[in-house]
């Protein structure tokens, strides 16, 4: 693990030396962006009809797009009829990466329909994937995964907030209100909201299906999009690189909750499992826990608003 002082916006100078705003309606979700500094921006409404329509964003030349989720109410955390039972059944295990069921009522909300990808974080910050030599050779020494470069990779060696200041700019190029998800906004769409089938991992009960994870990705990064979506049509939500959200990570309120947001607690929520985790960490209801500051090849993130 990587400390902020560590994070890639660091590594390459190390390495020298070594070698809340959600939409209410969809007129407000795809009004026009207002470019800034001349940076291309524009917004292309979907028409299809079957559900709501996804925004299509393009800054810089690189398009992406926010999935629209219906709001509703589900039941957050382990059942085990629905996500099985984990493989330790030790109490506390099971409470620390699972936490007891309870009932969550959500508005309507947007979801990226895949992880920030490498090509989107570059358009934003203005910077490269061109030169990774000094960088790599760091992470080398340090014991840690050298970066894959890619344009549809996911983007990973990102803190909470680093990514924080990447929405900032976001939001400044296009008018808009990007965020993190919350943490039940997050398990709400991986269930695929109230398209959901029941499937224990994103979009099926086979996670071979659906994700990259220990057993199938060779201990690297995969292109987004390269598994079938969920019910909702979004990717990876199981596996490949674990996701920000919104929250601290502090214990379940049991009592039925709306449009909850965590703010006790030690560190920031992370979902989803990542190319290396076990099936079993991988599974929807599993919740786990890092640093602000922490920095590392198995952590991305995913936008809303």
């Amino acid at each position: 693990m990587l400390s902020c002082v560590a994070c890639v916006a660091c590594l390459a100078a190390a390495g020298a030396q070594t070698r809340k705003s959600r939409a209410k309606n969809v007129a407000k979700q795809t009004a026009k962006a207002k470019p800034a500094n001349g940076t291309e921006v524009k917004t292309v409404t979907s028409s299809k009809k079957a559900q709501l329509p996804n925004d299509t964003i393009v800054v810089n030349g690189v398009a992406f797009e926010m999935v629209h989720v219906a709001g509703g109410t589900f039941t957050m955390g382990l059942l085990p009829k629905r996500d099985g039972d984990p493989a330790d059944d030790n109490p506390i295990t099971k409470f620390q990466f699972y936490a007891p069921a309870h009932r969550v009522t959500l508005s309507d909300y947007c979801i990226g329909k895949t992880e920030v990808t490498q090509a989107l974080w570059n358009a934003v910050m203005g910077e490269s994937n061109s030169d990774l030599t000094d960088t790599n050779d760091y992470l080398t020494s340090m014991g840690e995964m050298p970066i894959k470069a890619g344009e549809n990779l996911p983007k990973n060696y990102v803190s909470w907030g680093q990514c924080q200041k990447f929405i900032e700019k976001l939001n400044a190029l296009t008018g808009k209100k990007f965020r993190f998800p919350t943490e039940a906004e997050w398990e709400y769409a991986a269930r695929g909201g109230n398209k959901s089938k029941g499937y224990k991992f994103s979009g099926s009960n086979d996670i071979n299906e659906v994700a990259w994870y220990y057993a199938n990705s060779g201990k690297e990064l995969h292109p987004v999009g390269t598994k079938p979506p969920n019910e909702l049509g979004i990717y990876d939500m199981t596996g490949n690189v674990k996701e920000w959200c919104a929250d601290l990570r502090g214990d379940y309120n049991l009592k039925p909750q709306t449009n909850p947001l965590c703010t006790e607690g030690n560190s920031r929520v992370v979902r989803s499992g990542y190319w290396g985790a076990m099936s079993v960490f991988c599974r929807t209801a599993v919740r786990a826990g890092e640093y602000s500051d922490y920095c590392t090849s198995n952590v991305g993130l995913r936008l809303a608003y």
